[in-house]
């Protein structure tokens, strides 16, 4: 079945990523099960307001996302656990309706979780969000929304976020934490600021933060046992990341002769 009519309209000028109103659930389907043939994602889908916002990526994109998403997985190969992590990828996550939690679907850049009894397709415990002209904000309530909507199966959410104007890339570690009588809250845990200079690219500092860290128990949901630990991602690795997706935003921008937009948000009616 072919894409609706509201999609082929939009397609030849989507950048990263744009709002579609009024899409129902019905509609949503069609393009998910589409998935492979359109060459998109489908973000995130709301089913109370019918809103839809679809990613259409870019190399940038790619490597702000899945660079970081490898690495880890180097790390847990190296504990000899590839074959007790399954990863998820752009996997369509669905939320049944519920008190306070309305239906709809989510894809991350990158996600994965134990194998041991968590069949496909529970949702992953680890997510992984790219972003550039994405406000921090939607990322952030974007995160909040995975854990809400996963019923709090998802117990890590990583953002990563390049701020061209600065050249910064930013990193959050998002976790719940339980607050009392509000029970588990989300929020970031911990925030890595990677610097660089239009005058001098080859050089990046790890302003803010140290070692990126990512707890063994809550990717796994079991207590690490010998020769397992929690996953460390170095600072001199994170100089190196910046490097290689500021790289990649230099030779992008160079090879298209203008600046790519990058991740963007638009309100389309």
């Amino acid at each position: 079945m072919s894409a609706p009519p509201v999609f082929k309209l939009f397609l030849p000028f989507l950048s990263n990523s744009h709002s579609l109103l009024d899409v129902s659930p019905t509609v949503f389907k069609r393009l998910d099960d589409g998935y492979e043939r359109n060459k998109i994602r489908l973000s995130m889908y709301n089913e109370d307001c019918k809103c839809l916002i679809i990613t259409v990526p870019t190399f940038v994109h790619e490597e702000l996302g899945l660079t970081l998403y490898r690495e880890l997985l180097f790390q847990i190969y190296r504990m000899g656990l590839e074959r007790r992590w399954n990863c998820k990828g752009h996997t369509t996550f669905y939320n049944a309706r519920r008190s306070s939690v309305s239906g709809g679907a989510k894809q991350a850049d990158a996600s994965g979780g134990p194998r041991e009894g968590h069949p496909a397709p529970t949702f992953p415990t680890l997510v992984v969000e790219a972003g550039y002209s994405q406000t921090l904000a939607d990322m952030r309530g974007k995160a909040r929304a995975w854990f809400k909507d996963s019923d709090h199966n998802v117990k890590i959410a990583v953002l990563a976020k390049i701020i061209p104007a600065q050249r910064t890339l930013l990193v959050e570690r998002w976790e719940e934490r339980q607050h009392g009588e509000f029970g588990s809250v989300p929020g970031c845990q911990q925030r890595i600021t990677i610097t660089g200079s239009w005058a001098n690219p080859s050089v990046y500092q790890v302003v803010e933060s140290s070692d990126l860290i990512l707890s063994f128990r809550l990717l796994f949901l079991r207590e690490p046992r010998q020769g397992e630990a929690d996953v460390i991602i170095s600072t001199d690795w994170m100089k190196e990341y910046a490097k290689n997706v500021w790289d990649t935003w230099d030779l992008t921008n160079e090879a298209s002769g203008k600046w790519s937009e990058g991740r963007c948000s638009v309100l389309l009616s």
